[in-house]
């Protein structure tokens, strides 16, 4: 790759078909999530007023992959479609709450009174 220019070809080429390919993978009420959620604010909103305390914990942390997804948007924008970077990570965090609240409702079950 000798130029900027086929190197943004690349990297949105296999943004693109890495995310059709996960898009097809979903189940459809995932896809769901995943449209529902396109930008930052919406996840951010979504943790500070619906989710469990256990990803609300994680706030602080999506700063870090804002500051990434903030550089990638300016060096490729408009081409780069990161609006399912955003769909994905509210999907794996409500797929994660239930998990925990899963995981402490079986340690709870096992403890002893």
């Amino acid at each position: 790759m000798d130029s900027s220019g086929e190197l943004e070809r690349f990297y949105t080429t296999n943004w693109s078909s890495t995310v059709e390919s996960h898009k097809s993978a979903l189940a459809p009420d995932d896809r769901e999530v995943v449209d529902e959620f396109l930008s930052f604010g919406k996840v951010v909103d979504w943790v500070i007023k619906k989710a469990p305390p256990s990803v609300e914990r994680l706030r602080p942390a999506l700063s870090h992959l804002k500051a990434f997804t903030n550089f990638s948007e300016s060096i490729f924008d408009p081409i780069l479609e990161i609006s399912y970077l955003w769909g994905s990570l509210a999907c794996l965090l409500m797929v994660g709450a239930q998990l925990l609240a899963r995981v402490r409702q079986d340690l709870c079950r096992d403890v002893d009174p």
